[in-house]
């Protein structure tokens, strides 16, 4: 019997559906930092603001991974690009910095529901030995749109209004939801054990831990994307956009080509040296002035992400029982947002003070902070794909 392809309908809607979402976001990357200040926001207020964004989905990834037992996959990500249609309208009226902050907490909740949930679909209907390779190729679709929209929104952002790009990211909404109208959902299966209570999933050492490491790595992202338009606008250079596209470009192939590395040699032996070279990417940001530079460093920070998460996700499906897997993988998934919006906010103060140099020196260390965190905490993951949450045969 052949090897069932991760390449069904709703992978195909999933992928095409979140690049568009993805794009929605990426897109205000160049574009939010720079109206902000042009509005007088101070950049302490610049970091608070943007890393708002991600500050609902914190707390709210958990609870779509709760209460996904009840509702579908599908129902959320409709409700996710919903929150992405009604949120940048909210953004033409009013300049004030706590509205501006309280918009950008509600267009977070959209990331909450949808990626979320979108996550847990591809993660329950792709084979389970091809299940970092599949997550891998499942994100390239997001990596694909930080590599355009960010390049579009510097661009654009020189020739059309805010109220008409805010426009333009509305109807791009409006067009994942007729997408997703077409996913075909089937029944969710009864648990034959009883769930954990969220605490006790939260708990789980092979939960806890892969969520806290992308943390550490997402603060370091978080801070480039908040800060790293401001900081090239200090060197005469206008297209930060360039930066996201090589990133864009790196992660693609890095997980296409890579993918299943992790699959096959172990988690361990390629997580470790991903969190190295994410941290020397950051870190060499303090030290360029120059376009090339610039590249250089997306290159090298791309290739550390690129199979990051693919492979600490990973851990977390293989690990959970069966009936905890969405709460877990929703725990999980607060590690993307949690250093987005502890990165610019914490980050925002030290390069209010101190400058960018040091900021991103700082940031640096962040990843680092995760390899050791790693290495101390977390038991060696099984080599190859595919093994039960322990003590458990697999369902």
């Amino acid at each position: 019997m052949g090897q069932q392809s991760i390449y069904t309908k709703n992978f195909i809607i999933c992928f095409i559906g979140t690049f568009i979402f993805s794009f929605s976001f990426y897109y205000l990357i160049p574009v939010m930092p720079v109206y902000l200040e042009g509005i007088g926001k101070n950049k302490s207020e610049i970091g608070i603001i943007v890393g708002a964004f991600f500050a609902a989905s914190i707390f709210l990834r958990p609870a779509v991974g709760v209460v996904l037992k009840k509702y579908s996959n599908k129902s959320l990500m409709i409700l996710g690009s919903a929150i992405f249609a009604v949120a940048p309208a909210l953004y033409l009226t009013t300049t004030s910095g706590v509205l501006l902050t309280l918009i950008r907490i509600f267009h977070g909740m959209g990331v909450a529901a949808f990626m979320t949930s979108a996550v847990i679909m591809v993660a329950d209907t792709v084979p389970r030995g091809k299940l970092a390779h599949a997550t891998g190729v499942y994100f390239t679709s997001a990596n694909v749109a930080l590599g355009i929209a960010p390049l579009m929104g510097s661009t654009a952002g020189r020739y059309f209004s805010f109220a008409g790009q805010m426009i333009f990211l509305v109807i791009a909404a409006l067009s994942v939801i007729l997408l997703l109208i077409n996913i075909n959902e089937q029944p969710q299966a009864k648990d034959v054990y009883e769930a954990k209570p969220f605490l006790g999933v939260l708990k789980e050492r092979d939960v806890l831990i892969p969520t806290f490491v992308f943390a550490a790595c997402t603060f370091a992202n978080g801070t480039i994307n908040a800060f790293l338009p401001l900081q090239t606008l200090t060197w005469g250079y206008h297209n930060s956009g360039l930066y996201f596209s090589v990133f864009a470009v790196t992660i693609v192939a890095v997980r296409l080509l890579g993918g299943g590395l992790s699959d096959s040699f172990g988690r361990k032996a390629v997580i470790l040296p991903c969190l190295v070279i994410a941290s020397l990417g950051t870190m060499f940001l303090a030290l360029v002035h120059t376009p090339l530079g610039l590249a250089s460093c997306a290159f090298f920070y791309a290739a550390g992400f690129g199979l990051l998460y693919p492979s600490l996700n990973a851990i977390v499906v293989e690990r959970a029982e069966p009936e905890n897997r969405s709460t877990a993988l929703g725990i999980f998934s607060t590690s993307v947002d949690g250093g987005q919006f502890l990165g610019p906010a914490v980050m925002g103060y030290v390069g209010q003070y101190f400058g960018f140099g040091p900021m991103f020196m700082t940031a640096a260390l962040a990843p680092l902070t995760g390899l050791l965190v790693f290495l101390l905490c977390l038991t060696s993951a099984k080599k190859g794909s595919g093994f039960p949450a322990p003590g458990r045969a697999e369902k």
